[in-house]
């Protein structure tokens, strides 16, 4: 049995590798479509190495800020980039949405398999729950791209997403999930040594970056939860800063000027960093990524968990979403939420 992977990210790509382990797929190509991020690359490239995977990697370069004929021009291309097999029985995709993948997607015949990227699938699968592409917006985008004949949605009478959020989302008839519970990635689960190293973890975000929050409240964030590991810790202790791969260098020098925290730009996505790691530190800070629910499903409660609460009125967008996050991470057996902090 063969399957076609196509994803952008490392994190896309080990869902990808789980949902390939759960269908009993022997044999995979992945396609991975870079937007010039060497973190990014670098990651995706390690994963493979790292987990001895066998595949073919092909690399599709993404135009950056493309106007809407260079767009066009980008996704009627992607055909020069597919692979003379047709036997694919499934077709695993990173991000649902993505218009690039899609397209890509749309040149094979087999079934569709769409993983988690992040918690965007909750979005995703809201999204299908609602209207999906049925509006009348969506149907004219169709048109239009279709008299350039390009398809850049996945449209379906029936989706299968293969997701860690399968019990915690409530689909409609034309919508399956299948349970990711990472069995693979814990199967992975190596011997550490039982010394816990000297210092916390604190995994980065780009929140900045990706303008949810002002730069100014992030540093006030993050210097607040500095006096809380100063009050926790009075002897001292070690932040190390993981770096999200979208970060930019000006939020990265300004968090490296707080003392005792250290910039560290990991070869491997978090997950199987520790995953794979000798030692595991105090334990690991973070406001509210992904990678806290992965964490806690691939290693249970040998990582301690911390998730530091952001009042949502500080949140530029996407309020609701991130507080229903906050909210799931209160109920975790796994992780801790720290509300006062005096944010």
């Amino acid at each position: 049995m063969k399957a076609k992977i196509i994803i952008a990210s490392p994190l896309q790509l080990i869902n990808a590798i789980e949902a390939k382990e759960y269908l009993n797929v022997k044999s995979i190509d992945i396609s991975f479509f870079s937007d010039g991020n060497i973190t990014n690359e670098r990651q995706v490239k390690s994963l493979i190495q790292e987990l001895k995977i066998k595949a073919t990697l092909s690399t599709i370069e993404i135009p950056k800020n493309p106007n809407f004929l260079e767009r066009i021009l980008f996704l009627k291309n992607l055909k020069k980039n597919k692979l003379n097999i047709d036997n694919y029985e499934y077709i695993i995709v990173g991000h649902f949405r993505s218009i690039y993948q899609a397209a890509f997607a749309n040149l094979y015949n087999a079934k569709y398999v769409f993983v988690d990227d992040g918690t965007r699938s909750l979005d995703d699968i809201s999204f299908l729950n609602r209207f999906g592409y049925n509006t009348k917006a969506y149907k004219l985008k169709t048109l239009l791209y279709a008299f350039f004949s390009v398809k850049p949605y996945l449209v379906c009478k029936e989706y299968t997403f293969f997701s860690y959020y399968a019990k915690k989302i409530e689909v409609k008839n034309h919508i399956q999930i299948l349970e990711n519970t990472f069995s693979y990635m814990r199967s992975l689960n190596r011997k550490k040594s039982s010394k816990i190293e000297k210092k916390i973890a604190f995994v980065g975000q780009s929140l900045v970056d990706s303008k949810l929050v002002t730069l100014d409240f992030y540093l006030s964030l993050l210097n607040n939860i500095d006096r809380y590991y100063k009050n926790k810790y009075p002897k001292g202790i070690t932040v190390e800063y993981y770096a999200h791969r979208n970060e930019s260098d000006k939020v990265l020098e300004l968090v490296a000027k707080m003392p005792n925290w250290v910039i560290v730009k990991n070869k491997l996505p978090l997950e199987l960093h520790f995953l794979f790691s000798s030692q595991f530190p105090e334990e690991v800070g973070l406001f509210f990524s992904s990678v806290a629910e992965t964490l806690s499903v691939i290693l249970g409660n040998e990582l301690k968990l911390k998730s530091f609460f952001i009042p949502t009125d500080k949140l530029l967008y996407r309020k609701s979403e991130i507080n229903n996050l906050f909210e799931t991470n209160r109920e975790s057996e796994d992780i801790e939420l720290i509300s006062n902090y005096n944010y």
